[in-house]
């Protein structure tokens, strides 16, 4: 990722990756050495910030898996919104539509507030508005109104904490691919942590009170990470009348007629689509074939925890993938594995059959993959 650059509009040669610009002035400061040799930290960067980085991937995803898994059951329970299963997926869909035209409207934004006040300040916030709009989403039933904004708050402001280029800032890049799959594999944990809790907290408790104990974990985690997390006020030492907002995003659109750089605006779209549609997509499907919302619910978790799980084996195996090889075997397996994955679930069409689950595992694959992508 390229900072003060004009790449795409004056050539390439004032380029400058983030660490160059931000450690400059920390040269002679001592680099931490991890796993024996593994990862190598930027300088001035602490154990304890590549901790708080690790709990960063690990709560959000925890929150994003949580209430994907969730918000499916939440819309059509019969104790909450209670929308017909007939049009359970119209409006789920619809819902999330306006839910990701929130967040592209406001990325832009985070992304130059991050630099202006900082990453503690911004991640304190985003945890803690976003887990608050997460324990209040089953309390708005049976107003879908009221639901669709809370919706909006939440996935902004976990937008806002997520959008934090901690790795950027604190792993050297030499190791950004190894560094990135153990990201996946922590960011993959939350997501199991989730819907394992879910699936357990279901068996005695209502959606209500899960998104509650959920939220609230979110919030207290999230405040030890934010405690923990530099404050990196880096726009302020770099700050010129160049910096505006619509600038930078004129010079992100100009470098993307750079053939590279546009494909990886493309794989990190196609990325993020793979790991929102997959997570929202396994409990619609599943749900479809039962009548009863508790079976359904069951076996939606059951399949979400094996595609976790697959995620996170995967998540160590795709980092030493981009490091060892390349990034496009690295986006040639996500494709190949996603697409393969979803035909198959589709045509065997039986969320209880055994190849549902095997084909299941080949999506979390795919995931795994698009998630160190992301991490890149």
């Amino acid at each position: 990722v390229s900072t003060q650059s004009t790449w795409g509009i004056k050539g390439m040669e004032e380029r400058t990756t983030i660490a160059e610009t931000l450690y400059t002035t920390d040269v002679k400061e001592e680099q931490i050495s991890l796993f024996r040799g593994f990862i190598v930290l930027n300088p001035g960067i602490s154990r304890l910030n590549y901790l708080a980085m690790l709990l960063h991937g690990f709560v959000v995803t925890l929150a994003y898996a949580s209430v994907e898994l969730m918000f499916n059951m939440l819309v059509g329970s019969s104790e909450y919104y209670k929308v017909d299963k007939t049009i359970l997926g119209t409006t789920s869909g619809s819902i999330l539509l306006v839910d990701m035209i929130g967040r592209l409207i406001l990325a832009g934004p985070w992304g130059v507030l991050h630099d202006k006040l900082g990453r503690q300040i911004m991640v304190l916030g985003g945890f803690i508005i976003s887990g608050l709009a997460m324990i209040t989403l089953p309390l708005h039933a049976p107003n879908l109104l009221l639901l669709v904004v809370n919706r909006v708050i939440f996935g902004s402001f976990l937008l806002c904490v997520g959008m934090a280029p901690l790795l950027a800032d604190y792993v050297d890049t030499r190791y950004k691919g190894r560094a990135a799959g153990i990201n996946v594999i922590l960011a993959s944990s939350g997501a199991i942590s989730g819907v394992y809790m879910i699936g357990q907290l279901r068996k005695q408790m209502s959606l209500g009170d899960i998104h509650t104990i959920l939220g609230s974990l979110v919030v207290l985690i999230g405040i030890f990470v934010a405690l923990f997390v530099k404050r990196g006020r880096y726009f302020s030492s770099h700050h010129s009348k160049k910096d505006s907002f619509l600038n930078n995003m004129r010079i992100g659109f100009s470098q993307a007629r750079n053939p590279w750089i546009g494909l990886g605006y493309t794989m990190t779209f196609l990325s993020r689509g793979i790991a929102f549609l997959s997570a929202s997509g396994i409990v619609l499907w599943t749900k479809s074939f039962f009548e009863d919302e508790k079976v359904a619910e069951l076996q939606a978790s059951y399949l979400s925890k094996v595609c976790y799980i697959t995620v996170f084996i995967m998540g160590g195996v795709s980092g030493i993938i981009v490091d060892k090889f390349s990034k496009f075997v690295n986006v040639g397996g996500m494709l190949i594995s996603s697409i393969c994955a979803m035909v198959g679930i589709v045509l065997i069409g039986d969320p209880s059959d055994p190849l549902t689950v095997a084909f299941v595992m080949l999506l979390g694959v795919g995931i795994g993959m698009s998630l160190s992508l992301i991490h890149i």
